[in-house]
Order: structure tokens, then sequence, then C-alpha cells
């Protein structure tokens, strides 16, 4: 899945477009990478990533 793809289901997730959502999904595909996970549907590991202005990201992920 592509960056674009990505950008697509975090715009969709998230309800509106705003600075925060891109911030988010690259810092947790940033700990994915560092983590050594992969994106998965069943919600073993998650981040939560606080962006101020009463914006949270919730993505999932699993190992």
């Amino acid at each position: 899945m592509g960056m674009k793809d990505l950008f697509e289901i975090g715009l969709k997730f998230h309800g509106h477009k705003c600075p925060s959502m891109p911030l988010g999904l690259r810092g947790g595909l940033a700990a994915m990478e560092k983590l050594g996970v992969e994106r998965a549907s069943n919600r073993e590991l998650f981040c939560c990533a606080d962006c101020e202005c009463r914006h949270f990201l919730i993505a999932s992920h699993s190992k």
C-alpha cells in the first residue's frame, strides 16, 4: 500500500483535512519501522498520537 493510499484511509478515519492527521500518520509509520512491525486489522498493537488541539489519532498495528 502506498503513501497516497494510506493518506486517503487516514483522512476517512480522521474525518477532516488538517495538518495533524498526516503528522500522526507519519509518526505511526516511523514507530512501526522502528519496532519492526507491520500494519494489521486486529488491533493487537496500536499507537496513540496526541497532536494538540483536541486531535487524537489511533492507528492499529501488529507484529
